[in-house]
C-alpha cells in the first residue's frame, strides 16, 4: 500500500497495479458538502483531521478564457470537497472501468473527473498531445471518455468518415457547447448511444447536464440544471425574463468563487453574489437549460436582437 499526498492536499491510500492506480479511501469532510444535498453513502465514513483549515488554499485552476483573457481562481480545502461531490453526481463508472481524459487536470472538468474516477476505483489514462486516440482506445479498452468539445468534434468526424466505432466505450461526456443534430447522429455511430453534454463554469463549477437524446427535441438544449444551482435568465437591466424567453445567464451556487487571483474583474463576471459567464440562454418550465450564444456577440438594432450565426449573408 502506497500513501501519497496530491495537490488536493487530501491523503489518498492507493495501491499500485499494472493496469493503473485504484483509490481505496480519501479524507474529506461531509460537513463541507453542499447543505442542499444528501451525503452519499460512500462519504458517510470519510472525515478529515480537526486541525485542517477549510479556508486554506489548496488548488489553482485556470479559466478557459471565454469570459475574457484566461485567469486563475483559487479553491480552498473547504471548497474542493463540494466541487468533487458535484462531479460525483455526474461522473459514471467504477471498479474495472477505464477512463480516458482529454481535459488536463489544470481545468476544472479534468481535475474533478480525474479525482472522482480514482475515488470510484477506476483506472485513468490521460490523452496527451500526439497520442493516437484510436490506439489508446484499443490498447487500454477504454470504457469512459471525457472529451473537450473540439476533441469530441474531431474524433467523431474523422472516425465517422472511416466507418469506425469503439465497442468498448460505454459512456462519453463532453461539454461547453451545444452541437448540431447531424454531429449527434455521427457521435452515436462512433461512440455509442450513452453520450452526455454538460455546462460548466470554472468560476461556478458544474451547472447543468443532459443526455445527447435531448437534442432530438431541441438543438440548443444542454440539460437539467443541477439541484444545488440557482440559475436565472435576466434582461440587460438584470430583471428576470419570462420562462422560455432568451436572456443573460447568471448563476449563484455554493460551489462558486467570488474573485480572480491577482486579476481584476474587468468583464464584470462577479456581481452582487452572482456569476455572469457571458452566455445567452433560456430555461423551460421543466428546468432544462438552453445555451443560445454569447451575450457580448448579441447584435441589437433598434430593439431587434440577433446572434451573428443566425444572420444570413
Amino acid at each position: 500500500m502506497l500513501v501519497q499526498e496530491l495537490e488536493l492536499n487530501c491523503v489518498f491510500a492507493v495501491a499500485s497495479k499494472p493496469e493503473g492506480i485504484d483509490v481505496n479511501w480519501v479524507e474529506l469532510d461531509p460537513r463541507m458538502l453542499p447543505q442542499s444535498l444528501e451525503v452519499a453513502p460512500e462519504f458517510s465514513q470519510i472525515v478529515i483531521p480537526n486541525d485542517c483549515d477549510p479556508a486554506r488554499i489548496t488548488r489553482f485552476i485556470r479559466t478557459s478564457g471565454t469570459t475574457g483573457a484566461p485567469k486563475l481562481i483559487a479553491l480552498s480545502r473547504g471548497m474542493v470537497p463540494k466541487r468533487l461531490f458535484a462531479h460525483y453526481i455526474v461522473c459514471e463508472g467504477a471498479g474495472s472501468n477505464r477512463h480516458l481524459l482529454s481535459m488536463p487536470p489544470g481545468t476544472i472538468a479534468g481535475y474533478g473527473f480525474l479525482l472522482m474516477a480514482l475515488l470510484r476505483g477506476a483506472t485513468v489514462t490521460p490523452w496527451l498531445n500526439g497520442d493516437d486516440f484510436d490506439a489508446l482506445i484499443d490498447r487500454f479498452h477504454i470504457s469512459h471518455l471525457l472529451l473537450a468539445p473540439i476533441a469530441f468534434h474531431d474524433i467523431v468526424i474523422s472516425n465517422a468518415r472511416k466507418g469506425c466505432s469503439f465497442s468498448s466505450v460505454c459512456c462519453t461526456t463532453t461539454g461547453g457547447a451545444p452541437f448540431e443534430s447531424q454531429l449527434a447522429n455521427k457521435a452515436r455511430s462512433v461512440l455509442g448511444p450513452n453520450i452526455w453534454n454538460g455546462y460548466t463554469s470554472t468560476e461556478a463549477g458544474f451547472i447543468a447536464r443532459g443526455h445527447l437524446n435531448l437534442l432530438d427535441t431541441d438543438p440548443n438544449i444542454i440539460g437539467k440544471i443541477l439541484p444545488f444551482v440557482n440559475l436565472q435568465i435576466v434582461d440587460e437591466q438584470d430583471n428576470p425574463v419570462p420562462v422560455g424567453e432568451t436572456g443573460i445567464v447568471k448563476i449563484a451556487t455554493e460551489l462558486a468563487v467570488d474573485h480572480y487571483v491577482n486579476s481584476t474583474d474587468e468583464d464584470g463576471v462577479f456581481r452582487n453574489g452572482y456569476i455572469y459567464p457571458g452566455d445567452l440562454g433560456a430555461v423551460d418550465d421543466k428546468g432544462y437549460l438552453k445555451i443560445l450564444g454569447r451575450a457580448d456577440g448579441l447584435i441589437n438594432v433598434r430593439g431587434l436582437k440577433a446572434m451573428p450565426e443566425n444572420i444570413e449573408h
